[in-house]
């Protein structure tokens, strides 16, 4: 099923006649580069310092380094999944995609479970547990980039699937062990007063 998908996005999509949708989808699909999660690490952060939003900066911040400890240090290597380009039953090469994507993934970056989509959904859910509604325009980030990872067919949507499950897991587990924290602080401060 996932070398049909990606085989379907490949030729209809890419040997057809969407340049302009490709070139709007990797513009999109870097929300979730690692650069880009850097630059979410550095806003959570900066968000730690006032006292109105430490909460929600440690909410963020624990989000993305859960992610990236389970997805790219243990996850990954793990199953030590090619790229899709790089199995015989896919249709397309690797300087087809190079065509598509320039020199945005190198080919010794494993593909299960795809990091752009964990790390949007671990943001993106953790900002829900805290926000509720408020957070959608982060689901829909988080959702486009997942589907940009199938359309520019550097993830099979296993993988995709896979990002989403451990993001939005590690979303919700630094959701409630910020919020446990937060609450014992605030008791001990009670006390106190």
């Amino acid at each position: 099923m996932d070398i049909e998908l990606l085989n379907w996005v490949f030729t209809t999509i890419h040997l057809g006649d969407f340049d302009w949708l490709t070139n709007i989808v990797k513009v999109l699909t870097y929300f979730g580069d690692s650069k880009v999660g850097i630059g979410y690490m550095v806003i959570a952060l900066i968000l730690i310092i006032p006292k109105k939003t430490r909460w929600l900066g440690l909410t963020v911040a624990l989000s993305i380094a859960l992610d990236f400890l389970l997805v790219n240090i243990t996850i990954k290597n793990l199953v030590a999944r090619p790229r899709p380009w790089l199995d015989a039953e896919a249709v397309f090469n690797h300087e087809s995609l190079f065509g598509i994507l320039g020199a945005e993934v190198e080919p010794s970056e494993y593909s299960f479970p795809s990091g752009h989509t964990a790390v949007t959904f671990a943001i993106s859910i953790a900002l829900a547990c805290r926000y509720k509604w408020k957070a959608l325009p982060a689901i829909i980030i988080a959702c486009i980039v997942a589907l940009s990872r199938i359309y520019l067919c550097v993830h099979y949507p296993s993988d995709v699937v896979a990002g989403i499950i451990v993001g939005s897991t590690c979303g919700v587990v630094a959701y409630f062990a910020i919020k446990a924290v937060e609450k014992r602080v605030k008791n001990k401060k009670a006390i106190i007063e």
